[in-house]
């Protein structure tokens, strides 16, 4: 008696984490179709999460909304393909990347202002190139802004421009204002 109990209780709890899931996907989806009146594109779904192609001032970019795992909250990826002429990376100092620099394992772009050297973590293959671009104050101010919007890592090459922000509010982070407001930030930094 006590197997059969167990083995509803089991049954019950997977179709409720089924729903909850399908439910989830469908919620993401319909705020991804939002966009679709804003800018040309399509949602879709697949092994990484919910995506959303669209254009962007003739530039084609991708929203993915990419679901919690066992070791990564949930987080909204933004890429803007655009061609850049430089390439450089940016998050958040940490332990990890202090530690990383004083074993001499990683080396860091130093762009000479005290302020935001402290707070950001810069890497570049080319470091002159990427400091001499993030010396610009406009530049700054707004990667700046996009770390205190909640994004915790950017990046750019010669081809695209992505930003990445865990834990994103379905409702604010994916409104057509926001994500426009996003891709003109994106876009001003990758000139």
């Amino acid at each position: 008696m006590g197997g059969i109990i167990f083995l509803f209780l089991f049954v019950l709890v997977l179709i409720t984490i089924v729903v909850l899931i399908v439910k989830t996907e469908k919620k993401r989806n319909e705020k991804l179709k939002i966009l679709s009146g804003v800018f040309q594109g399509k949602v879709g779904s697949g092994l990484f999460g919910n995506t959303f192609e669209g254009n962007y001032q003739g530039m084609k970019f991708l929203v993915l909304l990419a679901p919690e795992s066992k070791n990564s909250p949930r987080s909204l990826h933004i890429t803007l393909f655009k061609n850049c002429y430089i390439t450089f990376k940016v998050s958040y100092e940490s332990f990890f990347t202090n530690l990383g620099k004083k074993l001499g394992f990683i080396h860091e772009v130093n762009i000479n202002d005290p302020r935001f050297d402290k707070v950001f973590f810069i890497s570049s293959k080319v470091p002159e190139a990427a400091s001499g671009h993030l010396n610009n104050e406009n530049v700054k101010f707004t990667i700046g802004g996009l770390f205190i919007d909640g994004f915790d890592s950017l990046s750019i090459d010669e081809k695209k421009v992505f930003i990445k922000k865990e834990n994103y509010d379905l409702e604010k982070d994916l409104s057509p204002d926001y994500i426009k407001g996003i891709l003109q930030k994106l876009n001003s930094i990758a000139k």
